[in-house]
């Protein structure tokens, strides 16, 4: 938890050089993995809130998220997040924040899109909308 916490606040308004760093690091893709592998709520909302800042980098980053087998099915799965006992949305907020910023990679993939469809992202978004969370409903 405590590397994905640096990692979030590394990449919050980066400046170029840093990055740079990350990139040649592989910091997307490693947290990727590593999101979808971790179980500890805490942990997963440090390593989505990095994803979150990292995916809106630069194209590099959002292709290096996609790109990461189950990644994309994870992601909608944690728009259900909130159904989770702890009821915690910032699960949910920073899942839906990651999706938005590689929205633009996803558009120009129809493998992508077709993963997204086959789990009913865009009823999922679209309930969304509906949300008491105005970080939820601008994600949607």
């Amino acid at each position: 938890q405590v590397t994905a916490s640096v990692l979030r606040n590394l990449s919050w308004r980066a400046d170029t050089h840093s990055k740079q760093a990350l990139r040649q690091v592989n910091a997307c893709t490693a947290l990727m993995l590593t999101a979808m592998d971790v179980k500890k709520e805490s942990t997963m909302k440090s390593i989505l809130s990095a994803l979150w800042n990292l995916s809106a980098h630069c194209n590099m980053n959002k292709a290096d998220i996609c790109a990461v087998k189950g990644a994309l099915q994870y992601l909608v799965e944690m728009l259900r997040y909130q159904d989770a006992p702890s009821k915690t949305l910032a699960i949910v907020e920073n899942a839906g924040g990651i999706l938005r910023n590689i929205s633009s990679h996803i558009a120009v993939r129809e493998d992508y899109r077709e993963i997204l469809r086959e789990h009913n992202c865009i009823p999922l978004l679209l309930q969304q909308l509906k949300s008491a969370s105005l970080t939820v409903v601008s994600n949607a």
